[in-house]
C-alpha cells in the first residue's frame, strides 16, 4: 500500500492536504500535472498540494510541485487572499521557481556538513492554476512555514545533518514592491544551477528584477549575444573568449 501523508491546515470552509507520491490523482488546469521527477532510484516523489470543499466530497483543485529529483512538501499555510504556501525540501535542479523571487537558481554549496537539499518556499494562487512565487533557500530544509496577515512568510531553515544541525528564519515577502534593478543569479539555461562560474560559449540565464533596461551583457568586459530579455531573465551566450 502507498503512504500517503496529510496535513490539514483548515480555514473554516475548505481543507488543504499535502501529501507525496507520484500517482496522486491532479485535476485538469492544475499548475503542475505532470510527474516532474522519473522512476530512478532517489527520484521517485514530487510534492503535491490538494485543496477539497468544506464536505470533503469535491476536489477543488490538486497539483504537483517538483522538479526532476526528489521533492518534499513538509508543512503548508494558507494567506489571507486563499493562496496556498508550502515549504519543505528538494534536490531538483529544476524545482519551480519564478525568476523575480530571492533565490530563483539552486546553487549546490552543500559542505560535509550539509546534505545537498534546498530549502523551498512557494505559494500557489487560490484557484490551483499558477505559481505565484517560487524560491529556493540556502538551508537543508524547513518543516514548518507562518504567513501574517499581510502575507509575509517565515519559514526556519535547518542546515547541517544530525547531530549537527544549525537553524535560522527566513523572512519573505513576495508582494513587496519592486525595488531598484536586481541581479540575483547567473545559472546554467539547462539545469538553473548556479555554480559561481561560467564556462566559454555556455547558454546561461540571468535572473533578477527590473532587468528590462539592460541595453547590453558583458562578461569579462567581453559583449554576449543576447538570445532573449525580459523584466526577471536575460538569457545569452558567454563569449567564446572568456577564460
Amino acid at each position: 500500500m502507498r503512504k500517503v501523508s496529510f496535513y490539514n491546515v483548515g480555514t473554516g470552509d475548505t481543507t488543504y492536504v499535502q501529501p507525496r507520491g507520484p500517482r496522486f490523482p491532479v485535476t485538469p488546469g492544475a499548475f503542475q500535472t505532470e510527474f516532474g521527477g522519473s522512476f530512478r532510484p532517489g527520484t521517485m516523489s514530487d510534492a503535491f498540494v490538494a485543496k477539497l470543499s468544506p464536505d470533503g466530497t469535491n476536489l477543488v483543485y490538486s497539483t504537483l510541485l517538483g522538479g526532476g529529483s526528489a521533492d518534499f512538501a513538509a508543512a503548508i499555510a494558507v494567506d489571507a487572499r486563499g493562496n496556498t504556501i508550502v515549504t519543505g525540501w528538494t534536490d531538483s535542479d529544476n524545482f519551480p521557481a519564478t525568476p523575480a523571487s530571492d533565490q530563483p537558481c539552486r546553487r549546490r554549496q552543500a559542505t560535509s556538513l550539509d546534505l545537498p537539499n534546498d530549502t523551498f518556499v512557494a505559494v500557489i494562487d487560490k484557484g490551483g492554476a499558477r505559481l505565484a512565487y517560487g524560491t529556493h533557500l540556502d538551508g537543508s530544509g524547513a518543516a514548518a512555514i507562518a504567513v501574517s496577515a499581510s502575507g509575509r512568510i517565515y519559514a526556519p531553515l535547518m542546515n547541517g545533518s544530525p547531530p549537527f544541525y544549525r537553524y535560522g528564519i527566513a523572512m519573505i515577502d513576495p508582494g513587496a514592491p519592486a525595488g531598484p534593478p536586481r541581479l540575483a543569479c547567473v545559472a546554467n539555461a539547462a539545469n538553473y544551477v548556479s555554480p559561481g562560474s561560467v564556462a566559454p560559449a555556455e547558454i546561461v540565464s540571468i535572473f533578477g528584477e527590473r532587468l528590462e533596461g539592460a541595453s547590453e551583457v558583458s562578461f569579462d568586459e567581453l559583449s554576449a549575444r543576447v538570445l532573449f530579455a525580459g523584466p526577471n531573465q536575460i538569457n545569452a551566450v558567454v563569449p567564446a573568449a572568456v577564460a
